[in-house]
């Protein structure tokens, strides 16, 4: 059942978000394309600045390049904002509006339907992640900047080196960050079933719990990470227990927020 519900999430929640994935690489790649036209080659005045040559300059592909780049940069964060706003609308209308009457008759226990809701939600945040990674990499690419700038530096030793110097697992920052988003998105769940209880101020007490979690966990978050601030000083630096302390925080939040929300919708559901 639990694969229909996602089925039918999935469905539900593309309208409107694949056609913005659409334009962002749209824009990504036109931009990189009149990016190549627009600087004709690559110049340098000091080390690793980068000029057009004004020989080359055409200011129709200038202003096709800068409005090109305006809208990718409405889309970047139309997205960002969309993803929330969907994220948010998405549980409270399917679950704690009227929609929720017929969600919650479903022959489906109430942790499916929580479930359901949270995999589609990271499904979309991933998705938008590698859609801006890729944008990223067709505008860098078309235009010719990534084969300049590949003399000059070396960005995956780059990237080695700072991995190794503040010891970082690349497998325990995956997990982290992941964690942490799926922490993100339950306690916005946990924060409405809240707001639920509440008979005329749903929206308020909502808002007041997200308020009081976010400074317990901001105030046990400085606690926790404090003797690893004081080190950040120190010549030997090292990330990972720091990481893996937010790992471990994250997935007991995850948990209590996963949870939380399960019990408050079986057992204390008000959908008036």
């Amino acid at each position: 059942m639990l694969v229909k519900l996602l089925k039918y999430e999935l469905r539900s929640t593309s309208r409107i978000i694949l056609y913005i994935y659409a334009g962002i690489l749209a824009a990504a790649t036109l931009m990189g394309i009149l990016g190549r036209f627009l600087s004709g080659r690559w110049e340098t005045t000091d080390g690793m600045t980068i000029v057009f040559g004004a020989e080359d300059a055409n200011s129709i592909v200038a202003t096709l390049f800068l409005a090109l780049f305006l809208i990718y940069f409405f889309l970047m964060a139309a997205l960002c904002v969309l993803t929330i706003v969907m994220i948010i609308m998405r549980f409270y209308n399917n679950m704690l509006q009227g929609e929720g009457y017929l969600m919650h008759t479903l022959p489906v226990p109430t942790w499916e339907l929580i479930a359901s809701k949270l995999i589609v939600a990271l499904i979309w945040n991933l998705i938008a992640v590698v859609v801006v990674l890729i944008s990223g990499l067709l505008i860098v690419g078309l235009s010719g900047a990534f084969t300049y700038m590949s003399q000059y530096v070396d960005v995956a030793a780059g990237i080695r080196e700072v991995f190794a110097d503040l010891n970082i697992n690349s497998a325990v920052l995956i997990l982290t960050s992941l964690f942490s988003l799926v922490a993100t998105i339950l306690q916005f769940y946990f924060c409405m079933s809240v707001g639920n209880l509440s008979s005329q101020h749903k929206l308020l007490t909502s808002v007041g719990a997200y308020v009081g979690i976010q400074i317990i966990t901001s105030i046990v978050s400085a606690i926790l990470g404090n003797n690893y601030i004081s080190q950040l000083d120190s010549a030997a630096v090292s990330m990972s227990p720091m990481l893996i302390t937010g790992l471990i925080s994250n997935i007991v939040l995850s948990v209590l927020f996963f949870f939380g929300t399960e019990r408050l919708l079986s057992r204390h559901l008000n959908l008036a």
